[in-house]
């Protein structure tokens, strides 16, 4: 079912089903404020965290995908771009990630 998603911009992010007006999971970031969430392909969805790790999250479940460690946190939240993303770090470095590809990020 559709799912929507917000972050409470403390370490929580919620997904919630509209139709149910109930909430489906949480996910709690392990260190600094969770960004807005921005809708991927695959179903996922990246999460700018101010301190430690980008976390690319399955939409339906909450289950975490993908990791992506700046080194300095991001307060600007992802852009998109098909399935390229561009990531700005707190030190002002400039990522750019593809999806499921790269060494620089671990899958769980």
């Amino acid at each position: 079912g559709q799912r929507f998603i917000a972050s409470n911009g403390e370490g929580q992010i919620f997904g919630f089903r509209p139709q149910a007006k109930q909430r489906a999971w949480t996910y709690t970031i392990e260190t600094g404020r969770a960004g807005s969430p921005v809708g991927l392909q695959n179903n996922w969805v990246a999460i700018s965290v101010s301190e430690g790790a980008t976390v690319i999250l399955d939409r339906e479940t909450g289950a975490p995908r993908q990791l992506f460690n700046p080194g300095s946190g991001l307060n600007v939240p992802v852009v998109s771009l098909d399935r390229d993303l561009i990531l700005l770090s707190n030190k002002g470095n400039v990522f750019f990630y593809r999806l499921g590809e790269g060494t620089g990020i671990s899958a769980r």
